[in-house]
């Protein structure tokens, strides 16, 4: 999914295709219920997601409002989820790291933050995705690497949940310099 899903972004971002939108959001839809699938009918011994797979993809749901609850995303980012009964299957250098912001942000402030992440440790930012409250709209933000879609302004929020969520997948960095980073612009740009 993720290499899938690079590939189409970069080579939609470099102009090499383009994609009509209603076949790839329903292709989206159906990968998304395919993994909720899969995390809700979970059969003991029999796993066919990583554990960082699962991970992301509970976060994924999560963030857009449509399938846990808080405590069960708690207990993801505590490691009691998935990844405490699964093999390590990649390099642990590798990390998700979800962070909540409740105050909106001005975009210059979030874009500022993103960009200087972007510079300084772009080639570590595997995948970064979100909802982002900017000035009460709910905006959508993903990226791979130094490569980021256009922002997309939703029409409303997909839930009363109004907060900002950031879901990155990194190579060695950590949680709170980001997160630090990203309340710095904010408090800067107030």
């Amino acid at each position: 999914f993720t290499v899938a899903h690079s590939i189409t972004l970069a080579g939609a971002t470099l102009g090499l295709f383009s994609l009509p939108q209603a076949p790839v959001e329903a292709v989206i839809a159906l990968s998304i219920a395919f993994v909720a699938r899969e995390l809700l009918s979970e059969r003991p011994g029999e796993v066919r997601l990583s554990a960082r797979q699962s991970e992301s993809r509970v976060q994924t749901l999560h963030f857009l409002g449509e399938l846990v609850t808080p405590s069960t995303i708690d207990s993801i980012t505590a490691g009691t989820y998935l990844g405490a009964r699964l093999p390590q299957r990649h390099d642990p250098a590798v990390k998700t790291l979800s962070m909540r912001f409740e105050e909106p942000f001005s975009w210059a402030a979030f874009s500022a933050a993103m960009e200087m992440v972007i510079a300084l440790r772009g080639k570590d930012l595997l995948r970064v995705k979100g909802i982002v409250n900017v000035e009460g709209q709910a905006v959508v933000v993903q990226g791979v690497g130094h490569v980021f879609h256009p922002p997309v302004t939703l029409d409303r929020w997909p839930s009363d949940d109004q907060g900002s969520r950031l879901v990155f997948i990194t190579r060695e960095i950590e949680v709170a310099p980001l997160k630090g980073l990203f309340e710095a612009a904010r408090a800067l740009n107030a």
